[in-house]
C-alpha cells in the first residue's frame, strides 16, 4: 500500500482552515501533520482536522 504525503504547512498568519479543509479531503492521499503558523485560530482548525481523522478511521486504514 502507497503511504500518503506528509505535509507541514508553514504560513505568516496564512493558513486557514480552507486550507485545511481541502487537505482533509484528500485524507488518502496526504495527510497534514504540522502547521508553523501564529494564528491560535489554526490550531483549533487543526485540531478539529485531527478529530476528523480519528472519528474517520483514518489512522486505522493505513
Amino acid at each position: 500500500m502507497t503511504q500518503p504525503l506528509r505535509i507541514g504547512l508553514i504560513g505568516a498568519g496564512m493558513v486557514s482552515r480552507h486550507h485545511l479543509i481541502a487537505w482533509t479531503s484528500i485524507a488518502d492521499q496526504a495527510r497534514v501533520l504540522a502547521i508553523a503558523d501564529p494564528s491560535a485560530d489554526n490550531l483549533q482548525t487543526l485540531r478539529l482536522v485531527e478529530d476528523c481523522y480519528r472519528l474517520s478511521g483514518w489512522e486505522a486504514s493505513r
